[in-house]
């Protein structure tokens, strides 16, 4: 598969397991052994896969996601390894009250090639 296409793949796996509030496969896109690093829009750090995990669970607790649309997408290949991944997204939710929002946020990742597809080894999470 060409870099794109195993990309476009990874990222419409994202958007399908964050619109769908999955944690348990959202969790699994990062990587377990060595543990990932990720740091949330709020800043919050987590360097341990289940911490990952029960973050996720949490975040998709509070909104229903309608929609993740992954845009402007720059993609870097530093080895045959490892992709470095940078978007922006459009999050489309409603909140507990029903109150449809849009946030804009960004994010940056360092991707590698196991197995079983791409990883998530480091990410940063932000909003714009």
């Amino acid at each position: 598969m060409d870099q794109k296409g195993e990309v476009r793949t990874f990222l419409e796996r994202w958007a399908k397991t964050t619109q769908a509030r999955d944690a348990e496969h959202a969790a699994d896109l990062y990587l377990r052994v060595p543990p990932a690093l990720v740091t949330f829009s709020d800043g919050e750090r987590s360097e341990d896969w289940l911490d990952i995990r029960v973050r996720l669970e949490r975040d998709f607790a509070r909104s229903f996601i309608e929609h993740v649309e992954p845009h402007d997408i720059q993609i870097t290949e530093p080895s045959d390894d490892v992709l470095l991944l940078s978007y922006a997204y459009d999050l489309h939710v409603r909140d507990m009250w029903g109150t449809p929002k849009v946030a804009t946020k960004h994010a940056t990742m360092a991707l590698v090639r196991t197995k079983d597809g791409l990883r998530i080894a480091s990410a940063h999470f932000s909003s714009t």
